[in-house]
């Protein structure tokens, strides 16, 4: 078998598999190539979602059930390939690599939350909403809408970069009454 488990080193906490897909999903698989993911979550079935914080894992004989087809059609990965991506992960904080031993590679798995700066803490998010932005008397508010429009006129879809302030309030107090919400707003020329 080419996964040894480590029973000396059993996770003491349960992994919440629901928290967990979502943060990979969100925050980790757009930032890995389809390889990186499938070491990553071949890692995570072998270690941490059984509960063990490290495993060793021989992957010149793993790789033909970590990734097939992605490559040359039916072929594994190669070993080359399956380092390289070891390698990345390790670099992007995703895994810690313990040793290398005669028996494979002893990793040790980090999930999503357990790396810093991965997932935007929730406190950081934006604590006014859109609805409640003054875009009439605050001057920055209404360079969002401009930034929006990527500096096209509404109404002519012309690119202009003389936009004043006033024009763009004028413009948005005109359709006050004609727009259900700030996300509506139109810049013009």
């Amino acid at each position: 078998m080419t996964v040894l488990t480590d029973k000396l080193r059993p996770m003491d906490d349960q992994i919440d598999l629901h928290e967990f897909l979502v943060q990979f999903q969100d925050h980790v698989a757009p930032k890995l190539d389809s390889y990186e993911q499938a070491v990553y979550l071949y890692i995570f079935r072998h270690s941490r979602l059984i509960g063990l914080s490290e495993v060793t894992i021989g992957f010149q004989s793993a790789r033909h059930r970590i990734a097939t087809g992605t490559g040359t059609k039916g072929h594994p990965i190669s070993d080359k390939s399956i380092y390289s991506r070891l390698d990345s992960l390790v670099q992007k904080g995703l895994l810690a690599r313990i040793a290398t031993q005669h028996s494979g590679t002893r990793v040790r798995l980090r999930l999503p939350s357990e790396v810093a700066g991965l997932i935007p803490d929730s406190s950081s998010e934006a604590a006014i909403t859109l609805e409640q932005m003054d875009f009439f008397n605050v001057p920055d508010n209404r360079l969002l809408i401009v930034e929006r429009e990527q500096g096209k006129c509404f109404y002519c879809l012309g690119r202009n970069s003389h936009f004043s302030m006033p024009q763009v309030a004028d413009i948005a107090q005109l359709v006050q009454f004609e727009c259900d919400s700030p996300r509506s707003l139109p810049i013009g020329c």
